[in-house]
């Protein structure tokens, strides 16, 4: 199968790529934890959204960061200037929350 490589794009109608946080790769105990077995968490940054629809216009803007469901979404991987990344895809109106004031730590 051919690869397409992506140089730009965008979320149409009312949906949204979400690029997701990982759990830790270690515990605070310092126990590491393999690839294998780290979980996606239900935070994510939004990495496009399209406008929304006439009834409802998107609320979400690029790089904020959103709580979703565990469930009900799609994934979906693009190869992007040669580097694979892989998003969830949803509806805006699946969303929870837009998470603001946001710290991450490695």
């Amino acid at each position: 199968m051919a690869k397409v490589n992506v140089k730009s794009w965008r979320a149409i109608n009312g949906f949204v790529f979400v690029t997701p946080m990982m759990q830790s790769e270690k515990t605070k105990g310092g126990i590491f934890i393999p690839d294998s077995v780290r979980e996606p968490l239900n935070i994510g940054k939004v990495e496009s959204n399209g406008p929304g629809t006439k009834d409802a216009p998107t609320q979400l803007k690029g790089d904020e960061y959103v709580i979703y469901p565990k469930h009900n979404k799609a994934t979906q991987s693009l190869l992007i200037d040669g580097e694979e990344k892989e998003f969830f895809v949803m509806y805006e109106k699946d969303i929870y929350a837009v998470a603001t004031d946001v710290e991450i730590e490695e």
